[in-house]
Protein backbone atom coordinates (compact mmCIF):
# COMPACT_ATOMS: atom_id res chain seq x y z
CA UNK A 1 0.00 0.00 0.00
CA UNK A 2 1.16 3.49 -0.54
CA UNK A 3 0.12 6.91 1.35
CA UNK A 4 -1.01 9.71 -0.61
CA UNK A 5 -2.19 12.80 1.17
CA UNK A 6 -3.09 16.87 1.05
CA UNK A 7 -0.52 18.54 2.97
CA UNK A 8 -3.21 20.38 4.67
CA UNK A 9 -6.33 19.56 5.35
CA UNK A 10 -7.97 16.70 7.23
CA UNK A 11 -8.21 14.08 4.62
CA UNK A 12 -5.79 11.19 3.65
CA UNK A 13 -5.79 8.62 1.03
CA UNK A 14 -4.11 5.69 0.33
CA UNK A 15 -3.79 3.23 -2.95
CA UNK A 16 -4.35 -0.48 -1.74
CA UNK A 17 -3.91 -3.69 -4.09
CA UNK A 18 -3.86 -7.48 -4.11
CA UNK A 19 0.17 -8.57 -4.12
CA UNK A 20 1.73 -11.84 -3.76
CA UNK A 21 3.82 -11.65 -0.58
CA UNK A 22 6.35 -14.24 -2.25
CA UNK A 23 6.63 -12.88 -5.71
CA UNK A 24 5.57 -9.58 -5.42
CA UNK A 25 3.46 -9.50 -8.07
CA UNK A 26 0.51 -7.36 -8.70
CA UNK A 27 -2.71 -9.88 -8.60
CA UNK A 28 -6.16 -9.40 -9.23
CA UNK A 29 -8.49 -8.47 -6.11
CA UNK A 30 -10.56 -11.37 -6.56
CA UNK A 31 -6.92 -13.48 -5.53
CA UNK A 32 -7.14 -11.81 -1.85
CA UNK A 33 -9.48 -11.74 0.88
CA UNK A 34 -11.89 -9.22 0.46
CA UNK A 35 -12.86 -9.13 4.18
CA UNK A 36 -8.89 -8.08 4.91
CA UNK A 37 -8.83 -5.24 2.62
CA UNK A 38 -7.52 -2.56 4.40
CA UNK A 39 -9.43 0.73 4.21
CA UNK A 40 -8.35 2.92 1.49
CA UNK A 41 -9.28 6.41 3.37
CA UNK A 42 -8.11 7.80 6.79
CA UNK A 43 -8.92 11.08 8.48
CA UNK A 44 -6.17 12.67 9.93
CA UNK A 45 -5.34 16.27 11.55
CA UNK A 46 -2.77 17.92 8.89
CA UNK A 47 -2.05 21.74 9.32
CA UNK A 48 -4.90 23.94 8.46
CA UNK A 49 -5.20 25.10 4.79
CA UNK A 50 -4.58 28.82 3.67
CA UNK A 51 -7.12 30.85 2.19
CA UNK A 52 -7.09 31.81 -1.43
CA UNK A 53 -6.55 35.23 -2.53
CA UNK A 54 -8.53 36.68 -5.29
CA UNK A 55 -7.80 39.70 -7.27
CA UNK A 56 -10.68 42.17 -8.62
CA UNK A 57 -12.41 41.17 -11.81
CA UNK A 58 -11.44 42.49 -14.71
CA UNK A 59 -12.99 43.94 -17.61
CA UNK A 60 -15.35 42.03 -19.48
CA UNK A 61 -14.06 40.67 -22.97
CA UNK A 62 -17.03 42.14 -24.58
CA UNK A 63 -19.52 45.08 -23.90
CA UNK A 64 -22.23 42.62 -25.72
CA UNK A 65 -23.41 39.51 -27.12
CA UNK A 66 -21.02 36.56 -25.46
CA UNK A 67 -18.79 38.38 -23.16
CA UNK A 68 -16.24 36.77 -20.10
CA UNK A 69 -14.61 38.09 -17.25
CA UNK A 70 -11.49 36.80 -15.33
CA UNK A 71 -9.86 37.63 -11.97
CA UNK A 72 -6.16 36.42 -10.76
CA UNK A 73 -6.59 33.17 -8.05
CA UNK A 74 -3.37 32.72 -5.87
CA UNK A 75 -2.31 30.80 -3.49
CA UNK A 76 -0.25 32.87 -0.69
CA UNK A 77 1.86 29.87 0.36
CA UNK A 78 2.29 27.47 -2.66
CA UNK A 79 0.39 23.82 -2.32
CA UNK A 80 -0.86 24.71 0.98
CA UNK A 81 -4.23 26.13 -0.59
CA UNK A 82 -7.30 23.54 -0.64
CA UNK A 83 -7.54 22.84 -4.71
CA UNK A 84 -11.54 21.92 -3.62
CA UNK A 85 -11.76 24.66 -2.67
CA UNK A 86 -10.31 27.43 -5.16
CA UNK A 87 -12.72 30.28 -6.26
CA UNK A 88 -13.70 30.31 -9.65
CA UNK A 89 -11.50 32.77 -12.01
CA UNK A 90 -13.86 32.79 -14.71
CA UNK A 91 -17.46 34.19 -15.33
CA UNK A 92 -19.91 35.29 -17.81
CA UNK A 93 -20.88 38.87 -17.94
CA UNK A 94 -24.66 40.24 -18.04
CA UNK A 95 -23.76 42.55 -21.12
CA UNK A 96 -26.95 43.45 -23.97
CA UNK A 97 -27.29 41.59 -27.05
CA UNK A 98 -25.39 43.55 -29.91
CA UNK A 99 -27.23 45.55 -31.91
CA UNK A 100 -26.91 47.24 -35.70
CA UNK A 101 -28.99 48.78 -38.25
CA UNK A 102 -28.46 46.82 -41.66
CA UNK A 103 -29.12 48.13 -44.83
CA UNK A 104 -29.85 46.58 -48.43
CA UNK A 105 -29.81 48.08 -51.55
CA UNK A 106 -30.80 51.21 -52.42
CA UNK A 107 -33.92 50.92 -55.53
CA UNK A 108 -34.35 51.96 -59.03
CA UNK A 109 -35.00 55.75 -59.17
CA UNK A 110 -38.79 56.61 -59.06
CA UNK A 111 -38.15 59.50 -62.13
CA UNK A 112 -35.30 59.55 -65.00
CA UNK A 113 -34.94 63.27 -64.56
CA UNK A 114 -36.56 66.34 -62.27
CA UNK A 115 -36.00 64.79 -58.78
CA UNK A 116 -37.11 61.27 -58.16
CA UNK A 117 -36.76 59.44 -54.89
CA UNK A 118 -35.21 55.84 -54.42
CA UNK A 119 -35.67 53.81 -51.26
CA UNK A 120 -33.86 50.30 -49.42
CA UNK A 121 -35.02 48.51 -46.49
CA UNK A 122 -33.44 49.19 -42.95
CA UNK A 123 -33.88 46.72 -40.32
CA UNK A 124 -32.71 45.94 -36.84
CA UNK A 125 -30.78 42.58 -36.78
CA UNK A 126 -29.12 41.22 -33.62
CA UNK A 127 -25.43 40.19 -34.30
CA UNK A 128 -25.57 37.16 -32.52
CA UNK A 129 -28.19 34.99 -33.71
CA UNK A 130 -28.92 36.64 -36.44
CA UNK A 131 -32.54 37.84 -36.49
CA UNK A 132 -34.36 40.88 -36.95
CA UNK A 133 -35.51 42.22 -33.58
CA UNK A 134 -36.05 45.98 -32.05
CA UNK A 135 -33.84 48.08 -30.07
CA UNK A 136 -31.40 49.97 -32.04
CA UNK A 137 -30.85 53.62 -31.34
CA UNK A 138 -32.78 55.58 -33.39
CA UNK A 139 -30.42 58.38 -34.27
CA UNK A 140 -27.63 56.14 -35.83
CA UNK A 141 -30.53 54.66 -37.96
CA UNK A 142 -29.52 54.99 -41.94
CA UNK A 143 -31.83 56.86 -44.17
CA UNK A 144 -34.20 54.87 -45.77
CA UNK A 145 -34.89 56.55 -48.82
CA UNK A 146 -33.06 60.04 -50.55
CA UNK A 147 -33.05 62.06 -53.53
CA UNK A 148 -31.70 60.92 -57.09
CA UNK A 149 -31.97 62.18 -60.76
CA UNK A 150 -32.18 65.95 -59.36
CA UNK A 151 -30.85 66.83 -62.64
CA UNK A 152 -33.57 69.33 -64.99
CA UNK A 153 -35.00 67.38 -67.67
CA UNK A 154 -33.90 67.75 -71.23
CA UNK A 155 -35.16 70.41 -73.39
CA UNK A 156 -36.84 67.00 -75.42
CA UNK A 157 -38.42 66.02 -72.33
CA UNK A 158 -39.70 69.31 -71.71
CA UNK A 159 -41.16 69.50 -74.86
CA UNK A 160 -42.74 66.20 -75.24
CA UNK A 161 -44.64 67.31 -71.56
CA UNK A 162 -45.65 70.15 -73.44
CA UNK A 163 -46.59 68.88 -76.58
CA UNK A 164 -50.91 68.38 -77.21
CA UNK A 165 -50.31 65.56 -79.54
CA UNK A 166 -53.08 66.74 -82.01
CA UNK A 167 -51.25 65.62 -85.20
CA UNK A 168 -47.84 64.42 -86.47
CA UNK A 169 -45.04 67.06 -87.12
CA UNK A 170 -43.93 64.71 -89.50
CA UNK A 171 -45.85 63.21 -92.72
CA UNK A 172 -47.85 59.80 -92.24
CA UNK A 173 -45.80 58.03 -94.28
CA UNK A 174 -42.32 58.61 -92.45
CA UNK A 175 -44.31 58.08 -89.23
CA UNK A 176 -45.35 54.75 -90.25
CA UNK A 177 -42.17 53.97 -91.61
CA UNK A 178 -40.33 55.14 -88.56
CA UNK A 179 -42.97 53.09 -86.23
CA UNK A 180 -42.50 49.80 -88.43
CA UNK A 181 -38.41 50.53 -87.13
CA UNK A 182 -39.46 50.71 -83.76
CA UNK A 183 -38.45 54.06 -83.37
CA UNK A 184 -41.59 55.12 -81.08
CA UNK A 185 -39.20 54.87 -77.88
CA UNK A 186 -36.75 57.74 -79.46
CA UNK A 187 -37.87 60.99 -77.62
CA UNK A 188 -37.38 63.11 -81.60
CA UNK A 189 -39.84 60.27 -83.09
CA UNK A 190 -42.23 60.45 -79.98
CA UNK A 191 -42.78 63.96 -80.38
CA UNK A 192 -42.74 64.70 -84.47
CA UNK A 193 -44.95 61.62 -84.96
CA UNK A 194 -46.76 61.79 -81.54
CA UNK A 195 -50.04 60.96 -83.67
CA UNK A 196 -48.91 57.62 -85.12
CA UNK A 197 -46.79 56.58 -82.10
CA UNK A 198 -49.68 56.81 -79.69
CA UNK A 199 -51.75 55.22 -82.01
CA UNK A 200 -49.60 51.91 -81.82
CA UNK A 201 -49.57 52.17 -78.03
CA UNK A 202 -53.76 52.46 -78.31
CA UNK A 203 -53.42 49.11 -80.76
CA UNK A 204 -51.62 47.20 -78.48
CA UNK A 205 -53.62 48.31 -75.50
CA UNK A 206 -57.39 47.90 -76.77
CA UNK A 207 -59.45 45.44 -75.45
CA UNK A 208 -60.11 42.59 -77.10
CA UNK A 209 -63.48 43.01 -78.30
CA UNK A 210 -62.71 46.29 -80.12
CA UNK A 211 -60.20 43.98 -82.53
CA UNK A 212 -62.11 44.97 -85.18
CA UNK A 213 -62.37 48.35 -84.80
Amino acid sequence: MEYKHARCGVRMRRQVWCKNETSGDIKDEADCDILTKPTAIKSCIIEKCRDWKTSPWNQCSSTCGYAVQKRPVTCPDKHQCDPDQRPTDLQNCKVPACLAWIQGQWSKCSQTCNGGQEIRLVECVNMTSQRITVGCPEPLKPAESQDCNTDACSNQDRELKKHTCDSNVMSYKVCRALRRMGHCNKMFVKVKCCKTCEERKWRENRPKGDLGR
